[in-house]
Order: structure tokens, then C-alpha cells, then sequence
């Protein structure tokens, strides 16, 4: 689990924050351009240690179980607790449209299919939207139409809400994301294994690579290709003149 990797991963994460984060605290012209820089790269590497402490094994855990789950449908929810939880959420949400009736504020939130339709109304011919059909009709006849059409869909989010959630993880989440990285992690550790063990086999030629590569970087460095300023020049589509004129001169007379 995470205690395999906390002590390198705490490492790493201590050395470039060790690195960065006095930049931040440097005193004079370099200490105010790179203030932003030295904190934006410490905060991100502790937050990402306290991420694949936390959040990564946790998400690890749910996609291997879910790939050595049996590929076979959840039974949906006993209709009887689907009628419950959908009365424990109606209710509020009525009591949410009498006060809603006070304001304009939760009307939006309150009569959720209303606004759809209302939303779709001027792609949609009047009899297909109810309550534009109904606007001369009597209200409560508009509200009992809410209120059916919330209960349905309440009914049926809860009631196969697990089936869903299953068909997205096995048909969307497996073939797209988890399939793929699979293979993509099986190939990288064997070619891995395969350059490791071939380094060690041959440990003069590393040696000899490593060098060549350690003075060639310094070669290229120390050659002047590349510019070192501290502050990079750059376009900022202005044009600026400035004229020495004589003294005394008018600039009428220019």
C-alpha cells in the first residue's frame, strides 16, 4: 500500500521542496520575480505527495477490485426502498417550492422540470412542452405535472442507479481507461526489466555512456548555444522613440 512508497515518495518530495522554496525567501530583484515560482513549485510537490498518500491508494484499491470483479449485473433496489429514499427527497423539495413561491431566487432549483422545458421551448412545438401548453390552463394542473414527472425520475434514478453505475464501469470505464493502461504498464515494466538487466550485465558501457552524456551537457553549456539573462527579452507590441530635441525647442515646431 501507500507505506511501501511514503519514505520515497517523501524524499523526493522534500528535496524539490528544499530546492524551490528558498527562491521564495531570496532577498533583492530575483527574490521578487521568481516569489511566485519558488511557492507554486513547493505547494504543488507537497500536495501531490499528500495526494499519493491519500487519494491514489484509495482510487487504486476501487479500480483493481473493479477489474477482478465477475462481469455480471447488479439486481436493481427493492422498489419499496426506492418509494422511501424518493418521498425523503419529494418532500423537501415541496416545502422548497412553497417558499420558492415567495421569491425568484430557488425557483430555478425548486421546479427543475419546468425550467428544462423552459430551456427547450424554443426549439419545441407547443404541445410538446407541457407547460407551455398548460400555461392557460389551471396551476394546478402545471404543478401536479411537476411533481409526477419528479417522482418518475426519481424512481428510476435510484432504482437502477447501481445497474448504471455498473454498465459505465464495465462497458465505458474498463474497455477505455483501464484495459489500455493495463497493457501500457505491462509493457513498460517488461522493457524495463529487460534495459535493467542488460545495464547490469554490462556496467562499463553505462559507465562510459553516462560520461559521454555528463560532458557533452557540458559542452553544450558551456559553449554559449543557449542565452542566460534574468529576464528573458520579449515582444510586448509596443514601439517606443525617444527624441533628443535642442534645448529650448517646442514640439509645435517638430
Amino acid at each position: 500500500g501507500a507505506s511501501e512508497i511514503s519514505f520515497a515518495a517523501m524524499a523526493s518530495t522534500f528535496s524539490i521542496a528544499a530546492i524551490f522554496l528558498p527562491v521564495a525567501f531570496m532577498s533583492g530583484t530575483i527574490g521578487r520575480f521568481f516569489f511566485q515560482f519558488g511557492v507554486t513549485v513547493s505547494v504543488a510537490v507537497i500536495l501531490s505527495l499528500v495526494c499519493a498518500l491519500t487519494l491514489t491508494p484509495m482510487l487504486s484499491a476501487f479500480f483493481l477490485k473493479l477489474a477482478h470483479e465477475e462481469e455480471k449485473a447488479p439486481r436493481a433496489i427493492h422498489i419499496i426502498l426506492v418509494l422511501l429514499i424518493s418521498l425523503m427527497i419529494q418532500i423537501p423539495l415541496l416545502i422548497l417550492k412553497l417558499f420558492a413561491a415567495t421569491g425568484s431566487l430557488l425557483e430555478s432549483y425548486c421546479w427543475p422540470v419546468k425550467f428544462f422545458f423552459k430551456y427547450l421551448g424554443n426549439s419545441l412545438p407547443i404541445f410538446l412542452d407541457p407547460f407551455q401548453f398548460l400555461s392557460g390552463k389551471q396551476a394546478w394542473m402545471a404543478f401536479s405535472l411537476e411533481v409526477v414527472i419528479e417522482v418518475l425520475v426519481l424512481v428510476l434514478f435510484v432504482r437502477y442507479f447501481k445497474l448504471v453505475l455498473w454498465a459505465v464501469q464495465f462497458y465505458i470505464l474498463k474497455p477505455l481507461f483501464l484495459t489500455p493502461t493495463d497493457w501500457v504498464l505491462n509493457l513498460t515494466t517488461s522493457a524495463y526489466s529487460r534495459l535493467l538487466g542488460y545495464s547490469l550485465k554490462h556496467t562499463n558501457l553505462v559507465l562510459v555512456l553516462g560520461v559521454f552524456i555528463a560532458l557533452a551537457t557540458g559542452l553544450f553549456l558551456g559553449i554559449g548555444i543557449l542565452g542566460q539573462e534574468l529576464v528573458p527579452s520579449e515582444d510586448q507590441s509596443r514601439l517606443l522613440v525617444h527624441v533628443v530635441c535642442p534645448v529650448g525647442a517646442s514640439n509645435q515646431a517638430y
